[in-house]
């Protein structure tokens, strides 16, 4: 305790030790944290423009991720929890991996393989269902947001029908890029019909568009949504209510899986620093003042501002949904 009374004296409070100067305002101090940021920030930068892509560790949480984050604006918009579905989980994977094989990002593949094509591939019949996607993203949060602030992404994740969710991804290469395709599935597994076998429910099932609709992102881009619905309520695959285990939210996955807000949070923090060294050298000594302590800590404070910009505009700018 005493060594940490210390340290900060050191830092913040001017005193006779520190010869009325602390050393968070110190030239030596600025420089070390400005080169710390800048080397944060070339990584931020190289990982934005795809020059470095997202490593697997952060593919294994950012579908855990993506999964609290969709539970958590569901619950305050008092709807229930979606449940991981390992179907739906595989549908995803499924469709995340055609995309990044043919490099493609779209509802409908190049070659008319429509969205519902990977629900029937790994068996999942259902009553409802819907389809998100993204690329081009660094955060969780941002992805989320994105998809949040779009009317018809929005309506998927807050629809009340669903009850199942998979997410999944794949890096891939997009418009002459590295890119990572995110797919997020929704679904509402049909019940199952009391005189009809699985096999024979599956076979008859003929899945029709119930609504649809089209909007124009952020970004400009076109999106599609569509919500389908099976015509015979009364099927189900016998897999089709399988249920992946769920992973409790973990603070150190959530900010590796969300790097964006992550570092935006250090710089905050370290503009706080700043501005408290600032405040306790201006007003415990104001007899005693050094000029270049307070133009290195307004150089500081606006050079970690201008770094916050430009990891929103890095963050935001490349994102596309559909």
């Amino acid at each position: 305790m005493k060594r940490a009374i210390r340290w900060f004296k050191k830092y913040f409070i001017p005193h006779e030790g520190n010869d009325h100067q602390p050393h968070m305002l110190r030239r030596e101090t600025i420089l070390f944290i400005g080169v710390m940021v800048l080397a944060i920030e070339v990584v931020f930068v190289f990982r934005s423009f795809g020059i470095i892509s997202m490593d697997k560790l952060t593919a294994l949480i950012l579908p855990n991720s993506l999964v609290d984050e969709t539970n958590a604006a569901r619950v305050s918009d008092d709807l229930s929890s979606l449940k991981p579905s390992a179907l739906l989980e595989a549908a995803a994977r499924d469709k995340a991996n055609d995309m990044a094989k043919n490099g493609y990002f779209a509802h409908t593949s190049p070659t008319g393989i429509t969205p519902w094509y990977w629900f029937e591939k790994v068996g999942y019949n259902f009553e409802y269902a819907g389809e998100n996607l993204a690329i081009n993203f660094i955060d969780s949060k941002d992805v989320m947001n994105a998809w949040m602030n779009s009317p018809e992404h929005r309506a998927n994740i807050l629809d009340s029908h669903f009850t199942q969710i998979g997410i999944a991804t794949a890096e891939g290469t997009y418009e002459g890029r590295p890119a990572t395709f995110v797919v997020q599935l929704f679904g509402t597994p049909a019940p199952l019909a009391a005189s009809a076998s699985p096999a024979a429910a599956v076979a008859s099932a003929k899945p029709s568009v119930i609504s649809q609709s089209s909007s124009t992102t952020a970004s400009g881009e076109s999106s599609f949504v569509a919500v389908k619905g099976a015509e015979t309520s009364s099927v189900a695959s016998a897999a089709s209510s399988a249920v992946a285990g769920t992973t409790e939210s973990n603070s150190v996955a959530d900010a590796w899986a969300s790097p964006h807000q992550t570092l935006n949070y250090l710089l905050y923090a370290l503009g706080a620093l700043v501005i408290l060294a600032l405040g306790l050298n201006v007003f415990i000594k104001m007899e005693i003042q050094h000029g270049y302590l307070i133009l290195n800590g307004l150089l500081l404070i606006v050079f970690l501002g201008a770094m916050i910009v430009v990891n929103n505009y890095l963050a935001l700018s490349q994102i596309r949904i559909l």
